[in-house]
């Protein structure tokens, strides 16, 4: 157990030298800076995450959050691949509006993922997942894919669809939610999904929270 140094070996630039020790690496990929970001869990990542802020279709009580909403805009509301500010401190974010939680709910609603031509989330979905434990949907393109397979040796393909609009994602049972987060984060994607045997959820990146909850099979 533990960790080696390693000479990679000399390069013209400080970036092309952090990508040769990314490439070289067994924990690390790239975000969208090319700066490393471990897909390594920590021993605090090992726990689910905590903190939710869900809309439940069966509360009849009403949030009074108008004043928390003013100028708050929600990660959840976009498929655009945020890049800027990522490294900027933020204060913590504010609760979901009433609104906002159900939009969040009716987007997961709607979104299907599927893997290998078969549905394992959403609309007719599969009663069965590749295998059994939690499973994260994170999104990324082919490049990022292939780095996040080299290190982890467990990732497969998939597609994440809604309102008819789809993208490519990977579908893998080797990140704890906060690890599959920050990874997420890291590609530049606002949200991820986690796949139980009965039900889905979606995972705002940043900060990592469960934003909504629906039946995996509908």
């Amino acid at each position: 157990a533990g960790s080696e140094n390693k000479m990679i070996g000399r390069f013209a630039s400080e970036m092309s030298g952090v990508a040769a020790c990314i490439a070289e690496s067994e924990a690390f990929v790239a975000d969208c800076s090319g700066r490393p970001c471990s897909a390594w869990t920590d021993e605090s990542d090992v726990w689910d995450i905590e903190d939710r802020d869900v809309w439940d279709p069966d509360d009849e009580e009403e949030d009074d959050d108008e004043d928390w909403s003013s100028g708050f805009t929600p990660r959840c509301g976009g498929w655009a691949f945020s890049q800027a500010n990522r490294y900027r401190v933020e204060p913590e974010r504010a609760p979901l509006s009433s609104e906002e939680k159900q939009e969040a709910w009716e987007r997961l609603c709607a979104t299907t993922i599927t893997h290998d031509g078969v549905v394992i989330a959403g609309n007719g979905a599969s009663d069965v997942l590749p295998a059994a434990g939690v499973w994260h949907v994170i999104p990324c393109d082919e490049a990022n894919a292939a780095d996040l397979e080299r290190v982890l040796f467990g990732c497969e393909r998939s597609t994440v669809t809604v309102g008819g609009y789809s993208l490519s994602a990977v579908l893998t049972d080797g990140l704890a939610p906060m690890t599959a987060a920050r990874v997420g984060a890291a590609f530049g994607a606002d949200e991820i999904w986690e796949l139980h045997h009965d039900t889905m959820s979606t995972i705002s990146t940043d900060p990592a929270v469960v934003i909504a909850e629906a039946l995996r099979v509908q």
